[in-house]
């Protein structure tokens, strides 16, 4: 409770809930896309950003980031049904990131 007010007074009462709403919509993101994927490829993969019409993937290796590319189509389908019309436009690319764990 301390670090939210410390959170709020440094950024803002309004900067805050921009955050929080950002990381919602980004967790939503990413369960949409998890629930397009197989079982065993899902929990290698982040949505880490967006932008108009681009949706960012990281994922943690390179033989999951080419898997990815076979599910591309039903990945934007997807992302597309549901935020679209929240977002006010669809996503028309995908772009997978290769992460590491250090």
């Amino acid at each position: 409770m301390a670090e939210w007010k410390s959170l709020n007074l440094a950024l803002g009462h309004q900067k805050v809930t921009s955050v929080l709403a950002q990381a919602q919509l980004l967790q939503g993101i990413t369960a949409t896309v998890r629930d397009s994927l197989p079982e065993d490829l899902a929990p290698h993969c982040q949505v880490e950003s967006y932008d108009h019409d681009q949706l960012v993937i990281a994922v943690n290796g390179c033989g999951y980031a080419t898997l990815i590319y076979f599910h591309q189509h039903d990945i934007l389908k997807q992302a597309n049904q549901k935020f679209a019309q929240r977002l006010g436009y669809r996503f028309k690319k995908l772009r997978v990131l290769v992460r590491y764990a250090s």
